[in-house]
């Protein structure tokens, strides 16, 4: 090899030299016994050329061992460092004195090669020691991901937030070694897949992303992604977590709070709820115009109070992943006609109109009455509080296709701006104009989208600032999904409402 001339050059002038000097005392000798004629001088002179010859022959023979072993070593190195279709690797038969000891050294070569987190590198300038120092002691999460999903970095904080076994995490699959679930369909995932079909370099962010840890422990997170298609070093996707355990816990903490309120105001309110019907059909008659005015107002309140505690009850399931919805064959007409009808007297109280159109030929439906109900409850109530004019809220179903019945909320409404309008389905979301004029909680579409796409339908809307709003949302009809049916007898398919969506093992497309 071009790299051991060096040595081969100083060791060969080393053996002749010894040759040389073996040769001179040879000479040296036969002199001195043409001189001397004594046998004990011939005796020691050729003891002494007889052991300097056997030195010179172990030399070489040595010598030629030890330039195997460095001619081995080398091409196992310059074949992990440099392209190995140009340097092959060694055979291991080519030093036989020493195979398994040397075949050992070039296994640690390769793996050292093969871990990024112990490659040794060139010698850097001092800027990039400054980088990688900085980069290894910063206090954020940071791993690199290769464009197959694998991991191939984590610095020391992103070894320990997320409790990652070096090295064998790395070269794994990212999803396999940490557990990310979201708070909707926008996964990492799903936009590593959109980002590597549309774009070369992407940067993207998410709030309220959870790690899950071995033993259950869940952590919280915002998260921030620089995806960059084909990059040349190999690193493809650069993810960056940022702790916000204990900032998201203490909103957890206040929903609990309200979920546990929310529930035992459900008794009272049941009770109330129950004289208000009774003074409804006991006294109605007795009562004058205001009075009557004052009850209606009174049962409306009610009606929305129910409604915010389901909501909020409904919430809290979802976040536990406890919703079950039970789909069932439902005449789809009946139940829209039924929401309507009881959204009237909260509609009346703000003075506004609902219409409504369902299409003579729709089919019968697969879905849980009550949680669909409450999708119709929520589009409809927020059509009314948004619509600041005199005009109608127009409902309409009707058969999509074959298999999809779609449903329509119309409004003349204030609208929804173009930059929050794809936001308006996360939890807790609201527009700071219209929060400012029109209360809320922020749950209502969150859990609409949420219960619709539970059914396997999509929700959807279309809304121009100062002209209104069109939510849309599709459910499936029942023969669509009769084969799911588990037997003949039993007539419902059971279906989880995810308030979380983990994220699968990244395949490249």
């Amino acid at each position: 090899m071009e790299n051991l001339k060096p040595l081969r050059r100083h060791n060969a002038s080393i053996i002749f030299g010894a040759f040389f000097s073996v040769a001179a005392l040879v000479l040296l000798t036969v002199i001195a016994l043409l001189v001397l004629q004594d046998s004990k001088i011939f005796a020691y002179c050729a003891g002494a050329v007889v052991a300097l010859g056997g030195t010179v022959a172990a030399s070489i023979v040595l010598s030629h061992s030890t330039l195997k072993s460095s001619e081995f070593l080398s091409m196992a190195i310059l074949h992990v460092t440099r392209d190995n279709q140009v340097v092959g690797a060694p055979d291991v038969t080519t030093v036989p004195a020493a195979q398994d000891f040397m075949n050992s050294l070039a296994q640690t070569v390769y793996e050292i090669a093969a871990n990024p987190l112990t490659q040794a590198t060139p010698k850097t300038t001092p800027g990039n020691d400054f980088q990688k120092e900085l980069l290894q002691n910063t206090p954020l999460a940071i791993y690199a991901l290769n464009k197959d999903g694998s991991l191939t970095y984590a610095n020391q904080a992103g070894i320990v937030y997320a409790g990652l076994k070096i090295p064998e995490a790395i070269g794994q699959k990212f999803y396999d070694v940490i557990k990310l679930s979201f708070a909707s369909t926008d996964t990492l995932e799903s936009w590593l897949k959109a980002s590597e079909n549309t774009t070369a370099t992407a940067t993207h962010t998410w709030e309220r992303v959870q790690l899950e840890l071995p033993g259950k422990v869940i952590k919280q997170c915002d998260m921030a992604v620089h995806f960059s298609k084909d990059n040349p070093n190999g690193i493809e996707s650069v993810i960056i977590l940022f702790d916000q355990t204990v900032r998201y816990s203490k909103d957890d903490h206040g929903a609990s709070f309200v979920s546990m309120a929310v529930h035992e105001l459900r008794t009272p309110l049941t009770v109330m709820r129950g004289y208000i019907e009774l003074f409804e059909d006991e006294i109605a008659p007795k009562l004058d115009t205001e009075q009557a005015v004052f009850m209606r107002n009174l049962s409306a309140q009610a009606e929305q109070l129910a409604a915010f505690v389901s909501n909020v009850q409904n919430f809290a399931r979802i976040e536990a992943n406890e919703l079950n919805l039970n789909l069932k064959e439902e005449a789809w007409g009946a139940i829209v006609e039924g929401a309507v009808k009881d959204m009237n007297l909260r509609a009346n109280v703000r003075k506004k109109t609902l219409q409504y159109q369902i299409a003579p030929d729709l089919p019968t439906v697969a879905v849980d009455r009550s949680t669909i109900y409450e999708v119709l409850v929520n589009l409809i109530e927020n059509a009314v509080k948004y619509t600041h004019i005199d005009a109608p809220v127009t409902i309409r179903t009707y058969k999509k296709d074959a298999n999809w019945v779609e449903t329509v909320v119309e409004d003349k409404g204030i609208g929804i701006p173009e930059g929050v309008i794809g936001r308006i389905f996360e939890k807790f979301y609201r527009s700071h104009r219209s929060s400012q004029t029109v209360g809320g909680t922020g749950l209502g579409l969150f859990l609409s989208k949420t219960i619709v796409t539970a059914h396997g339908g999509e929700i959807w809307v279309k809304s121009h600032e100062g002209e209104g709003s069109t939510f849309g949302f599709t459910i499936p009809t029942f023969e669509s999904v009769a084969s799911q049916l588990t037997s003949a007898d039993n007539k419902t398919i059971v279906r989880g409402a995810h308030g979380w969506i983990k994220n699968h093992t990244l395949y490249r497309g």
